[in-house]
């Protein structure tokens, strides 16, 4: 053996006889002989987590980069009096195994790396903290510690007794002082050890080098990628060792994306065990392909010259934490899962405290990341938001930006609040320039300039910074579901709704603008949220629960958790949707549903396990947005939810997915209709925001199986149909030429004369009706029939049928129908045509007619849904 190698193996001997005693040694002099097996502090992204705890007079704190004077990570445990003890707890939901503790394995070591206000000489001791007991107590040889350079100490693992749980990791000083405990980590010794992999290596290079150290003797060592999930395969690679130290490239394509590997370590051909493994997350590459634009015209969106739809969700995790610590993993990860569900559009909620964390202050603002530090928030807040409509991008999906509170609490947690201090007369720590005071929550009032201002301020921002930016479909205006008494007034909803539009298009002229209706956006009464909205807004993203609709409640309704939406199943699957959408059945702008699908599952069908009710309830909602003409749905989801969502992950993926493609080919075309239906909307008194005059007509249009309807209210009618000219010394009123259909049904009650006499002017047949609850589908159908408008009295009521642009869907909305049973769809398609069910095979081959003739066998559970292929031949 050479002399060099021989002073090397000397060293590396000497230097593990220490470590197994327990030694302090200065960061730059350690050779590489421990790798970290879990870092517990800094936490790392994917981490376990973990929280501090003081004991006895010490004093003990977690500073995060954000808020640690020096702006490093550190752990201060600070105490007058010794020892100077503290703890660092596991949460309970990612508790501490013993195999995670490495208990018993004699390589095993706990790493710090520690620091001290004033110089000072001391031993450090660590003790698992078992079911609010003490155990074993390993403590290290005196250390000298001081500001200047931290040093590293490793001690060896406590022992534990068989069966016991680890709550946390008790520190010990036996001297007065200030600590600085930079790191702490479980690591093991080995022959070969891999080197820290930096956690953003894949997200901004398109490759990473692994490297490491080995041992003498060693001249070539296996690398292995284990991956945290089933869907990826164990990589292996070689790389070669030169004067003790190996390095492999490899890039983002050889790994899949969004997963995590533990990357490993060992001497080729040996039998030893793989080193303790370095963890490396694959990002999925940006390459800096983007969304096709999407415009605007008339009711429809438009992409690459094709009427544009889409399934997508609700993304909560900018709400909901990411201010206080951004995530640029946990992002990846749910962007990717997105995609696979089929997604193309998320809808990002945020508290706009969180883009502004005063008033004025922005993210262009000098002081942004000061004020965003002041608050305990993470001032790469926005780039982590970028990142996510970047990659959302990249991965086809379209961002709207929802703002989904303000900052009016000062102890609101995701504003940099601490919800303990709530009502101890502490004052608050949260963003919150819009409470009354530090103590106090407040509204969000727009009748104070004040919060207008804030709003604007947020609305201007989101449209200078995403300026021209495709993957940003739109901005969301005023704000997450207006209901304050103030905003409830028609008036004051469209003027604070256009003063956020026009702000946004001050900034972006492009940037398309999605109004949420008072009522907590569910209202489908007031002119200016269904047939008249504010001239500057694109379209409307209303928020309609299935289970929340014009149904009386279940008699056991008061015994709910949420007794409002404890509706009766047969009216809430049957036609409480058709009727929620009649009075948008007109209009001429696009609608999507910003919220809705599994909210409200248990209240409906309380007999249903959790899952279960909830696939009904999304099934059902899929259905019938599409059938209502809405260009789109957003799932409210709760994202990484462990009670909301984790349980319905599989509901998504299959449902979402079966849908997706329906929603994509297109709408349905609401511009055009034979039958129009016209009442006065108070005609049957209105509650909870909805229209419930129109019921009769809903469940008549879904009996005869008409296709798509129009449905006016009386005023609607004299705006849109009146033309008031002067001849001469008269005013004379004639009927425009807006009223083309070829029949239409009028409810008479409330109804105003001068309705009466447009209507009576077009010359259509009419069908006029003293009490719309009197129609039967009997009776339409024969009116129907006279003026030669066709309707379906052959396939069973208990079906609804929906023709898409490229698809036809049979869903079973009632009970107590025959099982199986046939359906006869009248197709507006001419020629030959097939029709594929979801399997690929065909089950209908010919014309309308045919079609019409023999009909169409269908099998089909109680609220559920077949989806066939229209392929023309």
């Amino acid at each position: 053996m050479k002399l060099n190698a021989v002073s090397a193996l000397v060293a590396i001997l000497f230097t593990l006889a220490m470590l197994a005693r327990g030694t302090q040694t200065a960061l730059a002099a350690e050779p590489m002989l421990l790798a970290d097996v879990e870092q517990l502090y800094p936490i790392p992204q994917g981490g376990r987590g973990g929280g501090v705890a003081s004991m006895g007079s010490a004093r003990m704190e977690r500073l995060d980069a954000a808020v640690s004077p020096d702006g490093r990570p550190m752990l201060l445990l600070a105490g007058e009096q010794a020892p100077v003890q503290g703890a660092w707890w596991f949460p309970r939901h990612l508790p501490m195994t013993p195999q995670h503790a490495l208990i018993g394995d004699a390589r095993g070591k706990i790493v710090l790396e520690i620091e001290s206000a004033q110089p000072v000489q001391t031993r450090v001791a660590v003790q698992w903290r078992v079911d609010g007991e003490s155990g074993e107590w390993v403590s290290s040889d005196p250390l000298s510690l001081s500001p200047s350079a931290p040093v590293r100490v490793s001690l060896g693992i406590p022992s534990l007794k068989p069966g016991a749980n680890i709550n946390g990791l008790l520190l010990s000083f036996d001297k007065p002082g200030e600590y600085r405990i930079r790191r702490l980590s479980i690591a093991r010794e080995g022959r070969v050890l891999v080197d820290p992999i930096d956690p953003a290596a894949l997200r901004l290079s398109p490759g990473v080098k692994i490297s490491g150290s080995a041992a003498p003797g060693v001249e070539q060592v296996t690398l292995q990628f284990t991956p945290d999930s089933e869907k990826a395969s164990v990589v292996e690679r070689q790389a070669s060792v030169r004067e003790g130290r190996f390095e492999l490239a490899i890039s983002a394509n050889e790994l899949q994306p969004a997963v995590a590997y533990m990357v490993a370590a060992k001497p080729v051909d040996s039998g030893e065990e793989f080193s303790p493994a370095q963890r490396l997350f694959v990002y999925p590459p940006l390459t800096g392909k983007s969304c096709p634009p999407v415009k605007r015209v008339g009711p429809d969106l438009v992409r690459e010259g094709k009427r544009f739809g889409f399934v997508g969700a609700n993304y909560t995790r900018f709400l909901l934490g990411l201010s206080r610590r951004t995530d640029y993993e946990m992002v990846a990860r749910d962007v990717v899962e997105m995609k696979s569900f089929g997604v193309r559009v998320a809808r990002v909620s945020m508290d706009f405290g969180m883009i502004q964390p005063a008033l004025g202050v922005l993210p262009d603002s000098p002081e942004y990341a000061q004020v965003m530090r002041k608050h305990n928030m993470d001032p790469d807040f926005v780039d982590n938001l970028d990142y996510f409509v970047a990659l959302a991008g990249e991965m086809g999906i379209y961002t709207v930006i929802d703002w989904h509170g303000m900052a009016t609490d000062p102890y609101r947690y995701f504003l940099g609040g601490v919800e303990q201090d709530r009502g101890t007369g502490k004052p608050g720590t949260a963003a919150a320039y819009l409470a009354p005071s530090p103590t106090e929550r407040g509204e969000f009032d727009l009748a104070n300039p004040m919060h207008v201002e804030a709003l604007l301020n947020s609305h201007r921002w989101a449209a200078r910074h995403f300026k021209g930016n495709p993957n940003v479909l739109g901005i969301e205006v005023p704000f997450n579901e207006p209901h304050t008494k103030f905003m409830a007034v028609e008036a004051n909803w469209r003027r604070i709704v256009d003063l956020c539009a026009r702000a946004i298009a001050e900034e972006d002229p492009e940037m398309m603008t999605f109004s949420l209706g008072p009522s907590w956006s569910h209202n489908n009464l007031l002119a200016s949220v269904t047939w008249l909205p504010p001239d500057r807004v694109t379209g409307a993203a209303p928020h309609f629960y299935q289970a929340n609709g014009p149904v009386p409640l279940r008699p056991d309704a008061k015994t709910m958790r949420e007794p409002w939406l404890a509706r009766e199943s047969e009216g809430t699957f049957g036609w409480a949707f058709t009727a929620v959408m009649m009075p948008f059945s007109a209009v001429d702008y696009p609608i999507y549903n910003g919220e809705t699908g599994a909210h409200g599952a248990e209240m409906v069908l309380p007999d249903r396990s959790f899952v279960e009710a909830a696939s009904i309830l999304i099934e059902a909602q899929l259905v019938q947005e599409y059938a209502s003409g809405m260009i789109g749905r957003l799932e409210w989801t709760m994202w990484g939810n462990k009670g909301g969502f984790i349980p319905l992950v599989d509901v998504y993926h299959k449902l979402f997915n079966r849908f997706a493609p329906v929603y994509e080919a297109g709408p349905i075309d609401r511009q055009h209709a034979d039958i129009l239906f016209v009442q006065h909307p108070e005609a049957v008194p209105s509650t909870n925001g909805y229209n419930h005059a129109c019921i009769p007509f809903a469940k008549a249009v879904l009996d005869l199986h008409l296709k798509h309807v129009h449905y006016m209210t009386d005023d609607q009618v004299r705006y849109i149909g009146a033309a008031e000219m002067p001849v001469g010394i008269e005013q004379v009123v004639e009927t425009a030429e807006s009223l083309k259909y070829k029949a239409i049904i009028v409810d008479k009650r409330n109804l105003d004369p001068k309705t009466s006499a447009i209507l009576q002017s077009t010359g259509v047949p009419t069908l006029w009706l003293d009490n719309a609850e009197e129609l039967t589908a009997d009776r339409l159908a024969e009116f129907l029939d006279s003026v030669g408008v066709p309707s379906d009295r052959k396939t069973p009521r208990e079906l609804q049928l929906i023709e898409g642009t490229e698809h036809l869907i049979v869903y079973r909305r009632l009970d107590g129908g025959s099982n199986p049973t046939r359906a006869y769809p009248m197709l507006n398609r001419t020629g030959k045509f097939e029709l594929l069910d979801e399997s690929g095979r065909s089950v209908f081959s010919g014309t309308v007619q045919d079609l019409r003739n023999t009909g169409l066998e269908i099998d089909l559970p109680l609220w559920r849904s077949a989806i066939y292929r229209i392929v023309s031949r």
